[in-house]
């Protein structure tokens, strides 16, 4: 087949023009000029000066129809919106650490008492060479980072730089836990699901591992939870039927949080979640997927 040389005279596609910056008040006008009310320009303006326009007016999605704005719309209700948001995300974080923490200590203690205490660095005690490479380099980098840190110090200056695993998966973020734990044989991976999570396969950890990830990266980088689909389904377990049409949303890893979280953590979360939806009546929170008999994930303690 001929190939057809690319003519360098022909013009390119336009590209459009980025749009110019705009003061804080022009932020204002445009707010109004598309149907938001604004009663407070100074206080708005306040809120714009440390909050920025275009993470601000992410929260006025929900509301808009064209190009404009449901009429009533006002400013402060979008900045309930982001407060909420904001409460939300470090109610996340709260009910993620335990969770992080646990499946570095089930990863560690089982490839140490397994394998031994380096190994983790043998790429024979998991499924896919390539992604044990991939996971070894960024867990060296990690230790780089974190030289400076005491106990990584000590294992430089005495142990020559080796690491055992479970000291090594101490600056393993969630994000490399969750990938390691989807490496391993599923031998493995069977028995961490066997002994700290009963009734839970080992696909669906690794399915939640993976979500919850996502979640916690969000949150960390104080993105938008509201009205948020996630790239992944989650895999919900029997008994969650009316929720697997929201399971991209919120509803389906505060379940997948529910059967990873072993103690009273979950109980007091819980209570957290429901005062935090209660203080915030005003939102829709069928934007989380919160739908049906929600309520009824929250009714029973946890032992």
């Amino acid at each position: 087949m001929d190939i057809i040389p690319i003519n360098p005279s022909l013009p390119s596609p336009a590209v459009p023009s980025l749009k110019p910056p705009t003061t804080f008040e022009e932020q204002i006008l445009l707010l109004e000029s598309r149907g938001i009310v604004v009663s407070d320009r100074a206080k708005a303006i306040k809120i714009l000066s440390t909050l920025n326009y275009y993470r601000f007016s992410a929260y006025a999605l929900t509301f808009k129809a064209d190009d404009r704005y449901v009429a009533g719309t006002s400013f402060d209700l979008l900045f309930r919106h982001y407060e909420f948001d904001r409460k939300l995300r470090l109610l996340f974080m709260e009910i993620i650490e335990p969770i992080e923490i646990a499946f570095r200590t089930h990863n560690a203690y089982l490839i140490a008492h397994t394998y031994g205490s380096e190994g983790h660095k043998e790429a024979l005690n998991f499924k896919r060479n390539d992604f044990h490479a991939s996971f070894l380099k960024e867990l060296n980098d990690a230790l780089q980072k974190s030289s400076k840190d005491l106990f990584i110090k000590h294992h430089i200056d005495h142990y020559n730089n080796r690491f055992p695993v479970w000291v090594a998966l101490e600056v393993a973020t969630i994000g490399m836990i969750s990938k390691l734990f989807a490496n391993m044989k599923t031998k493995d991976k069977k028995k961490i699901s066997r002994d700290y999570y009963s009734g839970t396969s080992h696909k669906e950890i690794e399915n939640w591992l993976k979500c919850i990830t996502v979640l916690r990266n969000k949150c960390a980088h104080y993105s938008r939870l509201f009205n948020c689909t996630f790239p992944h389904a989650i895999k919900l377990p029997k008994g969650y039927d009316a929720f697997i049409s929201e399971n991209s949303k919120l509803i389906g890893l505060i379940i997948s949080i529910k059967h990873l979280t072993k103690d009273s953590y979950w109980n007091i979360w819980s209570i957290k979640f429901l005062a935090l939806i209660e203080e915030f009546h005003e939102i829709d929170i069928t934007h989380l997927g919160l739908v049906g008999a929600w309520r009824s994930i929250f009714a029973q303690a946890k032992p």
